[in-house]
């Protein structure tokens, strides 16, 4: 098919020509959009029968950035690089769509959310299965930097497959033809990026920010020739072969014992390179059968293959170095239960008592069965108080009640086959009873609650909840990260119910906190102690205190270790985050307090301000200001993001004192609040438990805790606050050199809450 020429796309140039605007006189940059390229003589049959979605960034009521002299939008020029690409690829034969043909968003009518806008050009990727998804947008920078120009090309974070090899081809010729000099090829997580299960890319391909760029991008040759440069960075893309990677055997995603996975690799475009071929079973590179003749690739379910879940990537690359598009899937792999292994607690048991059971199933080969195998108890003669109905990790747990008069027998039944099963019973061994613990809200089984009877810790639940206790136990104390301490006599047959720290209102969120720096930065002069060392610790604080409010927390890096601004970005994705917050300390004196977040993150700016707002209630810090910002992890993170900059000291000789525990304990405490509020604005009306410790109880070395979990250290004067407290019985702990003391407070949900710790009459 012939090449696409200039006079075939005259009637877009038309509609896109832009008259130059008179400009103030600067140095010209002769170089800078003025390499057009010769499309004449390529050999453009692999683009032939392509489905490519093109996406001009922005339009409609998101004009994206403005040029600084005329206001050039860059909607208008993304629209007019992407009808020009259209035009290029249409003519040579690919299945070219265009997310928008017009200056137009695609909002629905009910909403105006930027993700709304964002979702519509992903669905349109899910309904066209393009081969490729190329997003084209023109940058700027906040400080407006007139001199600053540069291509940066971004491929989908992780994806150094498809995504990556059609970035780097885009990218090579955008560096050809545009004439600029600083060119950056970068992993990206945008919005369409991370949501495109296809090949994607999106291009900055220059500042419109730059005035020299707005004056050329405003005439339709100019944008004529950056979609000259995508156009053959797809073209060589393609040209380079597509692998593909097939699964033959079996249809679905159960795999039965002695049965074959089977795949093949190489069906599409160009020939397999077997040494680029990679099996990862679990995370874990294995070897397997590899049939070059038919590029198939076998993987049997033997004994090396346990039962339950795998999961299974193939990776693959044609000779030309393309990638296929990773191949992931997760594998059960069933093999039938042969016998039954108990094991019972107490062994032997004594009539009348409970018991708890362990029934572990297993194969030929000794091995545990699949996850999810449906199981039956049958005790005519026993009282089952709580079972299981299907196997994890091989096992079901029962709890059941031993009638005084019977021989414990009982069956277990599964879809294969059905066995006996006894217990062993012994008169006069200590009696038992199952205490079994469950979150207040949902019944939730909950593992890992530690009991004690009176002072003597009996031990911690197991996934079902339960625990057996002697009978001669009636009082307990079941504590229980991320739950209100419980105390009381033990129940007979109801399970305890465990409130949740805080309403609970934390526990359903992920967060990432990021301490900024780095972990082997130089210490400051006379101190000792770097800003990235102190960034840390208050970190580790922070996520000490969201942890035991029962939120699931993970951190970028370690004391000492280094983190590339990339690797906080994935470490987002990997762990799910909900939120990402950095800390910076400085030891800089005056630095003055700041949060940042991406401009336009509605959930980011309100954490932000709710950050803001409770550094300068509980942290002292004088006018924090909220600002946007666009750095990396700001951009790039898919959750809502916020950097938390905390204050410097207010002088040079204060700078010993503001390194000390309790100063950077009082920052954590400001931020626990802020971000306890930030994520749901409403605690913000809870109000605050309140006390005080009698100075004869030396409140500088105390520690007061709320629930087990918040915890304050008192000032010299005695005085404590708690923010934020829903109404609920609550447990507010002293912990000083005299002992432990422990108050049991009733909140409303109006009025504060106050409770004193006095010093009793024989201490004094």
């Amino acid at each position: 098919m012939r090449a696409p020429t200039r006079r075939s796309l005259a009637g877009i140039g038309v509609l896109l020509l832009v008259a130059a605007c008179a400009a103030p006189q600067r140095p010209t940059l002769p170089e800078l959009y003025a390499r057009h390229p010769d499309l004449a003589p390529l050999d453009t049959s692999p683009l032939r029968g392509r489905v490519i979605l093109i996406d001009p960034g922005h339009g409609g009521s998101y004009a994206g950035t403005r040029g600084v002299e005329q206001s050039t939008r860059e909607a208008d020029v993304n629209l007019g690089v992407a009808l020009y690409l259209w035009g290029l690829l249409r003519d040579v034969g690919a299945d070219v769509h265009l997310t928008r043909s017009s200056d137009r968003d695609l909002l629905p009518d009910t909403t105006a959310a930027l993700t709304d806008d964002l979702a519509a050009r992903v669905a349109l990727i899910d309904s066209l299965r393009p081969d490729v998804f190329l997003s084209l947008h023109h940058n700027s920078n906040a400080e407006l930097d007139r001199e600053r120009n540069r291509i940066e090309t971004y491929y989908r974070l992780d994806d150094d497959g498809p995504s990556y090899d059609l970035a780097r081809a885009i990218h090579r010729r955008l560096a050809q033809h545009l004439g600029i000099d600083d060119a950056r090829l970068l992993p990206g997580n945008y919005y369409v990026l991370r949501n495109a299960d296809t090949a994607a890319v999106l291009g900055e391909a220059s500042y419109l920010s730059n005035p020299e760029v707005e004056s050329r991008l405003r005439l339709a040759e100019k944008q004529l020739l950056e979609a000259e440069a995508y156009f053959l960075g797809l073209l060589d893309y393609f040209a380079r072969g597509i692998p593909a990677i097939a699964q033959l055997e079996p249809a679905g995603d159960t795999l039965r014992a002695g049965q074959m996975l089977r795949l093949r690799v190489g069906e599409g475009d160009g020939v397999v390179d077997p040494l680029a071929t990679e099996l990862r079973l679990d995370g874990v590179a294995i070897t397997c059968a590899y049939d070059v003749a038919t590029d198939e690739l076998i993987l049997v379910a033997d004994e090396r293959l346990a039962p339950g879940a795998h999961e299974i990537e193939l990776r693959a690359r044609n000779l030309q170095g393309n990638a296929a598009r990773l191949w992931q899937r997760r594998i059960v792999v069933q093999s039938p239960p042969t016998s039954l292994l108990l094991h019972q607690e107490p062994d032997p048991a004594s009539p009348g008592s409970d018991v708890r059971l362990r029934l572990r199933l297993v194969d030929a080969w000794g091995r545990a069965v699949a996850d999810s195998l449906d199981v039956e108890i049958e005790a005519p003669t026993l009282r089952i108080l709580r079972a299981e109905s299907a196997t994890r990790a091989g096992e079901v747990i029962a709890s059941v009640r031993v009638p005084e008069d019977t021989n414990g027998t009982m069956r277990v039944h599964t879809d294969s086959l059905t066995l006996p099963l006894a217990l062993r019973l012994a008169p006069g061994v200590a009696k038992r009873r199952a205490v079994h613990c469950v979150d207040r809200r949902d019944a939730r089984p909950l593992a890992d609650a530690w009991v004690r009877c009176g002072d003597t810790l009996v031990g911690r639940t197991d996934r079902s909840g339960g625990l057996l206790v002697h009978s001669g136990c009636d009082t307990l104390r079941i504590d229980r990260v991320g739950y209100v301490p419980w105390i009381g006599m033990r129940p007979d047959a109801e399970p305890v119910r465990l409130a949740p720290v805080l309403a609970g209102h934390l526990a359903r969120y992920t967060f990432l906190l990021d301490p900024g720096g780095q972990g082997l930065e130089p210490s400051a002069a006379q101190l000792g102690v770097s800003a990235a060392e102190l960034s840390f610790d208050v970190t580790r604080f922070v996520e000490s205190m969201l942890a035991s409010a029962g939120a699931r927390v993970h951190r970028t890096r370690g004391a000492t270790e280094e983190a590339p601004e990339t690797e906080r970005v994935r470490a987002a994705e990997r762990n799910d985050a909900d939120w990402y917050v950095r800390i910076e300390a400085t030891l800089e004196p005056g630095a003055r307090a700041a949060v940042l977040h991406y401009p336009g993150s509605g959930a980011g700016e309100q954490l932000a301000r709710a950050l803001a707002r409770w550094l300068e209630r509980r942290g002292g810090a004088d006018s924090v200001s909220v600002r946007s910002d666009a750095r990396y992890v700001l951009q790039q993170t898919a959750c809502p993001a916020v950097v938390v900059q905390l204050p410097g000291p207010p002088s040079p000789a204060a700078r010993s004192a503001w390194v000390r525990v309790d100063s950077l304990r009082s920052w954590a405490s400001a931020l626990f609040i802020g971000l306890r509020v930030g994520v749901t604005p409403e605690v913000e009306a809870w109000p605050p438990l309140e006390g005080w410790v009698d100075p004869a109880l030396d409140p500088e070395r105390a520690l007061v805790l709320l629930d087990g979990a918040v915890a304050l250290r008192p000032g010299s004067a005695g005085r404590f606050r708690f923010e934020c407290v829903p109404a609920d019985v609550h447990r507010v702990t002293l912990l000083h050199p005299q002992g432990r003391r422990e108050i049991v407070a009733r909140t409303t949900p109006h009025d504060t809450t106050r409770v004193r710790f006095k010093k009793h009459r024989d201490e004094r």
